[in-house]
């Protein structure tokens, strides 16, 4: 569930804590998958509100749902060395972006970064990706027989492809996109 309240910065509690939902990724070796890998990781700690890549800087931003995820993964990454792909990298408390009144009314009526996609006809993952590209930052597409999992950067791409797709013929057949 979404907290009733979002942090406006990351920083540490008086107790030493980390506080916040956002911690910095760095010295990565940015590659087609670094987005999903760097999902992976997060995910086993909380839901992402989004991934930032920050080329130029070879560092990612990791913006969780909940204030206390941020805390967990960054405890665990320095708990142990963390890999992305085959690089070590490093992870730091980092302010989290603002959140407008509306994604946060999204996320607390279910709308996450990743898009169940059902009833299309024969694609291919390319034609997948080339539909949503336009709307959002794509990190994956998961497809299973007659489904796939569009895993989107953040849940603002989620719901802007949503609405701008939903019903959208695909293979001859409109398409289902949930949460």
């Amino acid at each position: 569930a979404l907290p009733a309240h979002v942090l406006p910065a990351a920083g540490f509690a008086p107790g030493g804590g980390l506080v916040g939902r956002s911690i910095m990724v760095g010295a990565l070796h940015l590659g087609p998958r670094t987005a999903a890998e760097l999902c992976l990781l997060a995910n086993s700690f909380c839901a992402l509100e989004s991934v930032r890549l920050d080329a130029a800087h070879a560092t990612a931003y990791l913006n969780f749902v909940e204030d206390g995820a941020a805390a967990e993964c960054y405890a665990a990454c320095l708990a142990q060395p963390t890999f992305v792909g085959a690089a070590q990298v490093t992870v730091h408390p980092a302010p989290p972006p603002r959140l407008e009144p509306s994604v946060v009314e999204c996320m607390r009526d279910g709308a996450t970064r990743n898009l169940f996609l059902a009833n299309y006809g024969l694609t291919t993952v390319d034609e997948m990706t080339g539909l949503f590209a336009p709307h959002c930052d794509v990190v994956d597409i998961v497809v299973k027989a007659s489904y796939a999992f569009v895993h989107t950067a953040s849940v603002v791409g989620a719901v802007y492809a949503k609405s701008r797709l939903e019903g959208t013929y695909v293979g001859g057949k409109p398409i289902v996109l949930n949460f």
